[in-house]
Protein backbone atom coordinates (compact mmCIF):
# COMPACT_ATOMS: atom_id res chain seq x y z
CA UNK A 1 0.00 0.00 0.00
CA UNK A 2 2.82 2.35 0.87
CA UNK A 3 4.54 1.83 -2.51
CA UNK A 4 1.29 2.70 -4.27
CA UNK A 5 1.13 6.00 -2.40
CA UNK A 6 4.79 6.71 -3.18
CA UNK A 7 4.14 6.00 -6.85
CA UNK A 8 1.11 8.29 -6.80
CA UNK A 9 3.13 11.04 -5.10
CA UNK A 10 5.88 10.70 -7.68
CA UNK A 11 3.32 10.91 -10.49
CA UNK A 12 1.69 13.96 -8.91
CA UNK A 13 5.09 15.66 -8.57
CA UNK A 14 5.87 14.81 -12.20
CA UNK A 15 2.48 16.15 -13.33
CA UNK A 16 2.99 19.32 -11.31
CA UNK A 17 6.42 19.93 -12.83
CA UNK A 18 5.02 19.21 -16.29
CA UNK A 19 2.20 21.69 -15.66
CA UNK A 20 4.71 24.35 -14.60
CA UNK A 21 6.79 23.71 -17.71
CA UNK A 22 3.70 23.97 -19.93
CA UNK A 23 2.63 27.21 -18.20
CA UNK A 24 6.12 28.63 -18.76
CA UNK A 25 5.96 27.65 -22.42
CA UNK A 26 2.49 29.19 -22.70
CA UNK A 27 3.74 32.45 -21.17
CA UNK A 28 6.73 32.50 -23.53
CA UNK A 29 4.55 31.93 -26.59
CA UNK A 30 1.96 34.48 -25.42
CA UNK A 31 4.72 37.10 -25.03
CA UNK A 32 6.10 36.23 -28.46
CA UNK A 33 2.61 36.60 -29.95
CA UNK A 34 2.18 39.99 -28.29
CA UNK A 35 5.54 41.10 -29.70
CA UNK A 36 4.51 39.99 -33.20
CA UNK A 37 1.17 41.81 -32.88
CA UNK A 38 2.97 44.96 -31.75
CA UNK A 39 5.37 44.68 -34.70
CA UNK A 40 2.44 44.23 -37.09
CA UNK A 41 0.70 47.32 -35.70
CA UNK A 42 3.91 49.34 -36.05
CA UNK A 43 4.38 48.08 -39.58
CA UNK A 44 0.79 49.01 -40.50
CA UNK A 45 1.41 52.56 -39.22
CA UNK A 46 4.65 52.73 -41.18
CA UNK A 47 2.93 51.56 -44.37
CA UNK A 48 0.17 54.15 -43.94
CA UNK A 49 2.72 56.91 -43.31
CA UNK A 50 4.79 55.83 -46.34
CA UNK A 51 1.70 55.81 -48.56
CA UNK A 52 0.79 59.34 -47.43
CA UNK A 53 4.34 60.52 -48.17
CA UNK A 54 4.26 58.84 -51.59
CA UNK A 55 0.92 60.45 -52.44
CA UNK A 56 2.26 63.86 -51.41
CA UNK A 57 5.38 63.40 -53.55
CA UNK A 58 3.31 62.33 -56.55
CA UNK A 59 1.10 65.36 -56.07
CA UNK A 60 4.15 67.67 -55.96
CA UNK A 61 5.57 66.04 -59.09
CA UNK A 62 2.26 66.43 -60.94
CA UNK A 63 2.05 70.09 -59.86
CA UNK A 64 5.61 70.73 -61.00
CA UNK A 65 4.97 69.10 -64.35
CA UNK A 66 1.72 70.96 -64.84
CA UNK A 67 3.00 74.38 -63.70
CA UNK A 68 6.62 74.41 -64.88
CA UNK A 69 7.41 71.65 -67.33
CA UNK A 70 4.30 71.73 -69.53
CA UNK A 71 4.79 75.39 -70.58
CA UNK A 72 8.47 74.74 -71.27
CA UNK A 73 7.60 71.63 -73.31
CA UNK A 74 5.03 73.58 -75.29
CA UNK A 75 7.51 76.36 -76.13
CA UNK A 76 10.16 73.75 -77.01
CA UNK A 77 7.74 71.99 -79.36
CA UNK A 78 6.94 75.34 -80.98
CA UNK A 79 10.63 76.10 -81.52
CA UNK A 80 11.23 72.60 -82.96
CA UNK A 81 8.27 73.04 -85.32
CA UNK A 82 9.69 76.38 -86.52
CA UNK A 83 12.93 74.63 -87.45
CA UNK A 84 11.17 71.70 -89.11
CA UNK A 85 11.93 69.17 -86.38
CA UNK A 86 9.37 66.73 -85.00
CA UNK A 87 7.99 67.36 -81.55
CA UNK A 88 9.45 65.42 -78.63
CA UNK A 89 7.21 62.93 -76.84
CA UNK A 90 5.81 63.93 -73.47
CA UNK A 91 6.99 62.32 -70.27
CA UNK A 92 3.69 60.40 -70.09
CA UNK A 93 4.18 59.06 -73.63
CA UNK A 94 7.74 58.01 -72.82
CA UNK A 95 6.58 56.26 -69.64
CA UNK A 96 3.84 54.40 -71.52
CA UNK A 97 6.31 53.38 -74.24
CA UNK A 98 8.80 52.08 -71.68
CA UNK A 99 6.08 50.21 -69.77
CA UNK A 100 4.78 48.62 -72.98
CA UNK A 101 8.27 47.50 -73.97
CA UNK A 102 8.93 46.08 -70.49
CA UNK A 103 5.61 44.23 -70.34
CA UNK A 104 6.07 42.83 -73.86
CA UNK A 105 9.50 41.51 -72.90
CA UNK A 106 8.10 39.95 -69.71
CA UNK A 107 5.26 38.33 -71.66
CA UNK A 108 7.71 36.86 -74.17
CA UNK A 109 9.88 35.59 -71.34
CA UNK A 110 6.88 34.05 -69.55
CA UNK A 111 5.63 32.31 -72.69
CA UNK A 112 9.12 30.98 -73.39
CA UNK A 113 9.39 29.70 -69.81
CA UNK A 114 5.95 28.11 -70.10
CA UNK A 115 6.87 26.30 -73.31
CA UNK A 116 10.09 25.03 -71.71
CA UNK A 117 8.08 23.66 -68.75
CA UNK A 118 5.68 21.91 -71.12
CA UNK A 119 8.61 20.37 -73.01
CA UNK A 120 10.13 19.16 -69.73
CA UNK A 121 6.79 17.70 -68.66
CA UNK A 122 6.46 15.79 -71.96
CA UNK A 123 10.02 14.49 -71.66
CA UNK A 124 9.43 13.41 -68.06
CA UNK A 125 6.22 11.66 -69.07
CA UNK A 126 8.04 9.80 -71.88
CA UNK A 127 10.75 8.73 -69.44
CA UNK A 128 8.10 7.41 -67.06
CA UNK A 129 6.54 5.34 -69.86
CA UNK A 130 9.99 3.97 -70.76
CA UNK A 131 10.68 2.97 -67.14
CA UNK A 132 7.34 1.19 -66.88
CA UNK A 133 8.06 -0.69 -70.11
CA UNK A 134 11.54 -1.66 -68.89
CA UNK A 135 10.12 -2.89 -65.58
CA UNK A 136 7.51 -5.02 -67.35
CA UNK A 137 10.09 -6.53 -69.70
CA UNK A 138 12.41 -7.36 -66.79
CA UNK A 139 9.53 -9.02 -64.97
CA UNK A 140 8.70 -11.07 -68.07
CA UNK A 141 12.31 -12.32 -68.30
CA UNK A 142 12.21 -13.95 -64.90
CA UNK A 143 12.57 -17.65 -65.24
CA UNK A 144 11.10 -20.56 -63.38
CA UNK A 145 14.46 -20.98 -61.67
CA UNK A 146 14.19 -17.47 -60.22
CA UNK A 147 10.74 -18.36 -58.91
CA UNK A 148 12.12 -21.48 -57.25
CA UNK A 149 14.80 -19.44 -55.49
CA UNK A 150 12.27 -17.03 -54.01
CA UNK A 151 11.59 -17.20 -50.30
CA UNK A 152 8.73 -19.48 -49.44
CA UNK A 153 7.23 -19.44 -45.96
CA UNK A 154 6.85 -22.68 -44.04
CA UNK A 155 3.65 -24.52 -44.74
Amino acid sequence: MRSSIDTDDALLAQYASLRVALCDEYDFLANALRAVQTDLATLAELVAHTRRDRDEQLSRIADAERNRLAPLKSSLDTLRAEHGLPRLPSAQEETERANTAYLSARLAQASQSSSQKQTRAKTTKKRGVRKQTETKSKAAKRTKKDDDNDFKPYS
